[in-house]
């Protein structure tokens, strides 16, 4: 898994910020509103769910989509 396995983009996008050091990663996501968020995240949440792996997270919170690794989320906070 890294982080361009969450298809995470599309034409709404604002601004994109990654980080990795090799094993832990974190990606967040800006979209022009919150609905373009939140049709983001219901596309990309299916894929999450596919994955079955306790340490990835991928949450949404107004019009910002975040996911990665619970170490690089909780560094990132």
């Amino acid at each position: 898994m890294n982080d361009t396995a969450f298809q995470l983009g599309g034409k709404d996008v604002e601004a994109t910020l990654s980080a990795t050091n090799g094993k832990e990663f974190v990606r967040i996501v800006y979209y022009e509103s919150a609905s373009a968020a939140k049709d983001a995240w219901e596309a990309a949440y299916e894929e999450f769910e596919k994955e079955n792996d306790s340490d990835l997270i991928i949450k949404r919170s107004g019009k910002m989509i975040w996911s990665g690794t619970k170490a690089a989320i909780k560094a990132a906070k």
